[in-house]
C-alpha cells in the first residue's frame, strides 16, 4: 500500500505513447519594386495550417485526478505579416 507516485517497475518501459504529431507551415512573399535601388516586401506566414494541437507530456501521478492526460498541447494555427524596406 504505498502511496508513492514512483511505479517505474509495474510497465514496461516506452509503453505509454502519445499520438504522432505533424505540422504544415505555409509562408508568401512578395517583392515589388520601387526602382532599381528599393524594393518593398510583403510576406506572410501561416504556421500549423491544420490546426493540430497534439497533446504531450502526460501526467505520470498515479493518485492525481488527471493521471494519464496531457498537461501542456503543440502551438495552435498562427499568422503572421510582416512588411519589409530594401535598400
Amino acid at each position: 500500500t504505498s502511496t508513492s507516485d514512483s511505479n517505474r517497475f509495474a510497465e514496461p518501459a516506452g509503453s505509454r505513447r502519445t499520438a504522432s504529431h505533424w505540422q504544415v507551415d505555409l509562408n508568401y512573399s512578395q517583392n515589388i519594386n520601387l526602382s532599381s535601388f528599393f524594393t518593398f516586401q510583403i510576406a506572410a506566414d501561416v504556421f500549423n495550417i491544420f490546426d493540430q494541437q497534439t497533446g504531450y507530456n502526460i501526467d505520470p501521478q498515479f493518485h492525481s485526478s488527471t493521471f494519464g492526460q496531457a498537461r501542456n498541447y503543440f502551438s495552435p494555427r498562427r499568422l503572421q505579416l510582416a512588411a519589409r524596406f530594401f535598400f
